[in-house]
């Protein structure tokens, strides 16, 4: 394989990871989160407001979002406890082989 200075993969056929890769995947992800999110309370906002009056429908709609980004700072500040707790679970039980053979010890 021959590889030039300006390409990251042989010939330059593998694409080079960046930041930008990461930025846009992110972007791509959350957005469209934040976007299902919003067009859900914009809908039901909608129909709130037929039965209730338009105020309360937009105070419910406000109160709503407040909550998805609270909850999703909350997520996001205690995601790497919940990863790092798991991976303790995980390689910390490394040892324990016994999972399915219960009672297969007495059959020697």
């Amino acid at each position: 394989f021959e590889t030039s200075k300006d390409s990251c993969g042989p010939s330059g056929l593998d694409p080079c990871p960046t930041v930008a890769n990461a930025v846009i995947g992110f972007l791509c992800i959350f957005g469209l989160t934040f976007g299902m999110a919003f067009l859900h309370l914009f809908a039901e906002a909608y129909h709130y407001a037929a039965a209730a009056g338009v105020w309360r429908a937009f105070y419910n709609m406000v109160h709503q979002m407040i909550m998805l980004l609270l909850g999703f700072a909350c997520y996001m500040l205690l995601m790497p406890a919940y990863i790092n707790v798991l991976m303790v679970f995980a390689f910390a039980n490394l040892h324990d082989t016994s999972w399915g053979t219960k009672g297969l010890e007495a059959q020697g």
